[in-house]
């Protein structure tokens, strides 16, 4: 098993063309021509419509570049953070 990759997360279910559309969503928001406050508002908006897709949401996060996840990060934190 040297070299071999184990995924502890197991087999995740979703249907690729959705999850290339919230990829798309997400990035969209992401790259916005808009102020950081609307963007963090586009970017949780996005979150919030699959965040209980858990294998949805993890392959839509698999997509994502190093950058726009720690984005998100921060994104959604400021949303727990404001509440």
């Amino acid at each position: 098993m040297i070299g071999t990759r184990v995924d502890p997360r197991g087999e995740i279910e979703f249907d690729e063309a959705e999850r290339d559309r919230y990829v798309s969503r997400f990035l969209a928001a992401f790259e916005a021509d808009v102020d950081e406050e609307e963007k963090a508002k586009l970017v949780i908006e996005v979150h919030l419509s699959i965040a209980n897709r858990y294998d949805l949401y993890i392959a839509v996060y698999d997509r994502l570049t190093w950058w726009h996840k720690n984005a998100l990060h921060v994104y959604v934190g400021t949303l727990w953070k404001s509440c």
